[in-house]
C-alpha cells in the first residue's frame, strides 16, 4: 500500500511539472509563432546618443524604426522613393497602434502585420506623403530655428517661402513633432506637408551606405524645380536644389 501511495504521489508530480511546461510553452507560443522574417529588414537601434543631426545639431527624440534598404531591395526590388514612403508609414503606423493601445512597446506579430500591411499600400500606390502637384517644391528646413521660437514664426511670414508649394523639413523631428509644432505656431493651416525624420535613411539612392543621414530630394521629388530655405545649408539634403538663405 505504501509503494502504491509512492508512485501515485510520483505521477501527481509529474503531471503538474507536464502541465506548468506545456502552459509556459503557451505563452511564449505566440511570439515564436509570429517570428516572420519581418525583423531583418530592419537596422539596429541607434543609442540616443548617436540618434544625432551633425547638419541640424539636435537629437532626435523619437524612436524610429529604420529600414536596411539594401536588404528590403533585394528581396522586394522597390525603388527609393518606396523604400522611403515604406519607412515614412510603417514609422507612422507605429505611432498611432502604440497610442491607441496605450502601449510603448510593440509586440513582434504587430510589428511584422503593420510592415506587410505598409508594404502592401507602397506597392498598390497608396502613399502617405501625398507629392505635391507642383512644378516647385520649397524646403523650409526648420532645425537651424528650433531654439529661436520668434525667428521660426518670422520665417513663415516670408512671402518667398511661399513661391513654390511649401514643405517643413526636419531631420530631427518626426512627423507628429512637426504637426504639433505647426499648431502651436499657428502655422497649420498653411496647407504644408511635412518631411520628418522618418524619411530620412543612411542609404543614397543605389542603396549604398553612407556616414550619416540623408534624403535625396532630387531622387524623391522627381521632376521638380526644388528649393530650400533656411539660414544655412544642410549637407543632410542630397540632390539638385538651390539654396536661398533667409537671416
Amino acid at each position: 500500500m505504501k509503494t502504491l501511495y509512492v508512485i501515485f504521489i510520483h505521477l501527481l508530480l509529474i503531471s503538474c511539472t507536464s502541465t506548468s511546461t506545456d502552459l509556459g510553452e503557451q505563452a511564449n507560443i505566440e511570439n515564436v509563432f509570429y517570428t516572420t522574417g519581418a525583423e531583418q529588414f530592419f537596422l539596429s537601434d541607434a543609442p540616443q546618443w548617436m540618434n544625432f543631426s551633425t547638419a541640424g545639431s539636435c537629437f532626435r527624440k523619437k524612436p524610429i524604426r529604420y529600414l536596411n534598404f539594401e536588404l528590403v531591395y533585394k528581396n522586394y526590388g522597390l525603388s527609393y522613393t518606396e523604400l522611403i514612403q515604406l519607412q515614412y508609414m510603417f514609422n507612422r503606423r507605429i505611432n498611432e497602434h502604440l497610442r491607441e493601445n496605450d502601449q510603448t512597446v510593440l509586440a513582434p506579430k504587430d510589428e511584422a502585420y503593420i510592415f506587410y500591411n505598409m508594404y502592401q499600400k507602397v506597392v498598390g500606390g497608396s502613399y502617405d506623403f501625398i507629392i505635391p502637384n507642383f512644378n516647385q517644391i520649397n524646403l523650409i528646413w526648420i532645425d537651424p530655428y528650433l531654439n529661436q521660437k520668434d525667428e521660426l514664426k518670422r520665417l513663415f511670414k516670408n512671402e518667398k517661402i511661399f513661391s513654390g508649394f511649401p514643405i517643413m523639413a526636419s531631420h530631427c523631428l518626426s512627423f507628429n513633432e512637426l504637426e504639433s509644432l505647426a499648431r502651436n505656431l499657428g502655422i497649420d493651416n498653411l496647407g504644408m506637408r511635412y518631411l520628418s525624420a522618418e524619411m530620412l535613411s543612411i542609404y543614397d539612392k543605389e542603396n549604398k551606405k553612407m556616414p550619416y543621414f540623408s534624403f535625396d530630394a532630387t531622387e524623391f521629388f522627381k521632376n521638380k524645380a526644388i528649393y530650400m530655405f533656411s539660414k544655412k545649408d544642410s549637407f543632410e539634403l542630397k540632390g539638385n536644389y538651390k539654396f536661398k538663405s533667409i537671416d
